[in-house]
């Protein structure tokens, strides 16, 4: 099977970003979307419109994919596991949104990094070194003051953001890996067709009738939400994924402007300085690790 991948000599970087950034963009309002809805309607409900209407995406840009094997695989185990963590991971970062102002919540998903590094460590074998443990160490500290335990706000609304961004780790794994061989369009339809399932399933014992003023609001969460995945799967594939995990970040001032503009959410002292723990900890590794790789070519 031909190899899907475009190499880092020949990707464009400045196109990589503006995918990246395209992508960010795409989630922020989506996740606005979801948290003006009203408690009433169930997150199953949520995710089964999101990945209807994510559909209409996969139609409209697959037939412009030029892959020789668009719709084959060879990876059909790794491809379970991702959707699997994807959709808990999603799970998570719906209800935290829900549940805690935006900025709040993106802070703690920016924890995803961390615990990546932290997996490689014992399911890939990977040396964590000095720079990656002090890094580590940072980031969870950032929790830790963010979420304090002994105050009021480890509720069940951090606890979802962190979980969110935890298996988002998990899944980000097999989504690297996967973007070697599969196409973009293969990796967005299996995710949201099995969302599609597993929430259609389930759907008949949370569905509340939602009122038809929302559907315009469904339609547009399904139609941000799949594109914003093919951004930022390309992204991925046109440039290494360490240029350009730093663009991941700028979603903290879309959360902190919307949260501000719509709901008058000014995050606290706390917040601020645990989301600078864990972003400073994020980029110091995405920093340690280009360098590394620099030296390693240099020295090639």
């Amino acid at each position: 099977m031909a190899r899907l991948w475009v190499t880092p000599a020949s990707c464009f970087h400045t196109k990589a970003v503006a995918f990246m950034m395209l992508s960010v963009g795409q989630y922020a309002i989506q996740d606005v979307l979801v948290k003006s809805l009203p408690d009433s309607i169930h997150i199953v409900e949520i995710i089964f419109f999101r990945s209807l209407f994510s559909c209409v995406v996969i139609v409209c840009i697959a037939p412009f994919e030029s892959s020789p094997a668009l719709w084959r695989t060879r990876r059909f185990r790794l491809h379970f596991f991702r959707c699997f963590f994807a959709c808990i991971a999603l799970v998570g970062f719906i209800s935290s949104f829900r549940l805690i102002p935006l900025a709040d919540a993106y802070a703690l998903t920016f924890s995803a990094p961390l615990f990546l590094t932290v997996m490689a460590h014992f399911y890939l074998g990977e040396k964590i070194g000095l720079q990656r443990c002090v890094t580590v160490c940072l980031g969870f500290l950032g929790i830790i003051v963010m979420l304090r335990p002994t105050g009021n706000a480890l509720n069940i609304g951090g606890l979802m953001a962190l979980a969110g961004g935890f298996f988002h780790a998990v899944s980000l794994i097999q989504t690297r890996e996967l973007t070697y061989e599969d196409s973009n369009s293969l990796i967005v339809a299996t995710f949201t067709l099995t969302c599609f399932i597993l929430s259609g399933l389930v759907l008949p014992f949370f569905w509340s009738h939602p009122p038809l003023e929302f559907l315009e609001n469904f339609i547009m969460i399904g139609l941000l939400g799949g594109s914003a995945q093919y951004a930022m799967i390309h992204s991925y594939r046109l440039a290494p994924v360490s240029s350009i995990a730093p663009f991941d970040y700028v979603a903290i001032i879309w959360a902190v402007a919307f949260g501000y503009y719509f709901w008058g959410h000014i995050p606290d002292f706390y917040i601020i300085i645990g989301g600078c723990l864990i972003i400073g900890g994020g980029l110091h590794l995405i920093y340690y690790e280009r360098q590394k790789e620099k030296f390693r070519l240099i020295r090639a």
